[in-house]
């Protein structure tokens, strides 16, 4: 016998690429919420994880694009060459073709209105996460950077039911 899957009657959880720009493995501030635990109530914290997971799955995608992108409009050597420190010791190595690097690793770009086009039509583009959002059932007690990796994944709620919700959580804190 096969079972129903049950999915929760709330909209697809849909952000544009530039939220993986905060919102990645590499980001402090992500890797904080990733570590914290959140909310009280099980429901939100389940479809958090969930959400939190798959958006590492996706900004994993976003940054790889993102350096094709990086890497299709680099200025790239002329001839093969290396870098030498003061001890004449290989320190760099690079062939013809390969895109020229800073020492911070990122890439010089030759066509600089070409590439931020490029860059700006990514990030413009939609992604659904295929997880409903997570439910507003309590009152986030994060920092606003914290805050705006979690409120793109939350549904929308009234100012009353905000309003609702602050009230429940004083009387618990003031009991």
């Amino acid at each position: 016998m096969t079972t129903k899957k049950i999915t929760p009657n709330r909209p697809s959880i849909v952000v544009k690429n530039i939220y993986f720009e905060i919102a990645n493995a590499g980001n402090p501030v992500f890797q904080r919420i990733t570590q914290k635990s959140i909310f009280e109530d099980p429901l939100s914290h389940y479809w958090l994880s969930r959400a939190l997971e798959r958006v590492t799955q996706l900004a994993k995608h976003y940054i790889e694009t993102r350096a094709t992108i990086a890497r299709q409009f680099a200025q790239k050597y002329n001839e093969d060459g290396d870098q030498k420190d003061k001890d004449g010791k290989v320190i760099r190595k690079w062939k013809k073709g390969d895109p020229i690097t800073f020492p911070d690793g990122s890439i010089m770009i030759e066509d600089q209105e070409s590439f931020r086009e490029a860059i700006t039509k990514l990030q413009d583009e939609e992604v659904s996460f295929d997880l409903p959002q997570i439910p507003f059932n309590e009152i986030l007690h994060l920092p606003h950077d914290e805050e705006m990796v979690i409120l793109p994944l939350m549904e929308k709620v009234s100012e009353e039911r905000l309003v609702e919700l602050y009230s429940e959580t004083k009387k618990k804190e003031d009991k």
